[in-house]
């Protein structure tokens, strides 16, 4: 089974108040900064200094972290734009982790993101409606993806234990392309590995390219990793359905 959902949509808005999230976020700001001082103590004092540079003025970095979470938010009317949602959403990790390179380099600083990441969402409580097959995980992101009108794809069913998604246009990439391509990479596309395997132990993401990566497409598949057949497709497989719907 092949489909492609054209579901992108231009200036979509979220009805939705984003203080609880903005607090949320600050928090977990402050949950981070204490990974960074574990585990790099002479640094964290000139971490602290950078990233002060950078954000608004404040009376304590969670305050000035707070202030720039909300300075990334724009509303038509009384909703939130989708786009500064995804601005506020992942631009402060990905300033964390500039100024973290900075200090320490870049193969430190991606590692180190990118543990902390694992840690944190290997941690999530499980949802109530989590699918317990490939096959429901398929359908609730077809629909979710929808909803969301983020992204166009192409869905393909491989088996009834593995489908790929082929993300053709992304919301995310639209609006943070200009960033350097590899630390976005990090901040907005490497938490999906972790996920989805905490949304059931069994499930396993694999991905060689994105497009927030400089990818021509996002050649993302799912399976269950009790299918111990399933092997990724080639880049060629994923070229010719490309040339074939685009």
């Amino acid at each position: 089974m092949i489909r492609f959902y054209e579901a992108y949509v231009k200036d979509v808005t979220l009805e939705f108040d984003p203080s609880s999230l903005i607090e949320k976020y600050t928090l977990a700001f402050e949950d981070y900064l204490d990974d960074v001082k574990k585990s790099y103590k002479e640094e964290y004092e000139n971490y602290l200094i950078s990233l002060s540079n950078i954000l608004p003025k404040g009376e304590t970095i969670y305050i000035r972290y707070r202030n720039y979470l909300s300075s990334l938010i724009e509303y038509d009317s009384a909703n939130v734009l989708s786009d500064s949602f995804y601005r506020m959403r992942f631009l402060p990790q990905y300033l964390r982790l500039e100024c973290l390179v900075d200090l320490i380099g870049r193969k430190k600083a991606i590692e180190f993101t990118k543990s902390y990441i694992d840690r944190k969402l290997a941690n999530l409580p499980r949802r109530e409606d989590a699918p317990q097959s490939i096959e429901n995980l398929r359908l609730m992101q077809i629909e979710a993806n929808l909803e969301g009108k983020d992204m166009d794809w192409i869905v393909i069913k491989l088996s009834e234990n593995s489908y790929c998604n082929i993300v053709t246009k992304c919301r995310i990439h639209q609006v943070l392309k200009d960033y350097d391509k590899e630390l976005m990479e990090v901040v907005a596309c490497y938490p999906d590995f972790m996920m989805f395997k905490a949304i059931n132990p069994h499930f396993i993401l694999t991905r060689t390219q994105t497009l927030i990566g400089g990818g021509e497409c996002c050649d993302t598949c799912y399976h269950d990793a009790r299918n111990k057949e399933f092997s990724h497709p080639k880049t060629k497989w994923f070229q010719e359905h490309l040339n074939h719907y685009l």
